[in-house]
């Protein structure tokens, strides 16, 4: 499932990169974080963090069995965010 879900947001032409880790530091399987990285917001014209992340959501909704949450991430502040998206799911095949 992780990476369906890697190759759906990566169809989104304001995703840059993603960086997708299974299992979780515990060594639960059932666990996957991702990283989103979007493209800088002047080669986005007119779409926002904020706007990706609902489209994603409806996106993912397919996926509901894994429980996907789309939540913000600001290490580097600025409100320049890339986001997070956790799975846990009984059923990773």
């Amino acid at each position: 499932i992780a990476l369906k879900i890697d190759g759906e947001i990566r169809a989104e032409k304001e995703v840059e990169l993603t960086g997708v880790t299974v299992g979780g530091r515990n060594g639960e399987a059932n666990m996957t974080d991702m990283y989103v990285r979007l493209v800088p917001g002047k080669d986005r014209k007119g779409v926002n963090t904020t706007a990706v992340k609902e489209r994603l959501r409806e996106k993912l909704k397919v996926y509901a069995i894994a429980n996907p949450i789309v939540k913000d991430y600001d290490a580097v502040g600025g409100g320049i965010r890339p986001f997070n998206l956790n799975i846990m799911s009984n059923d990773m095949k």
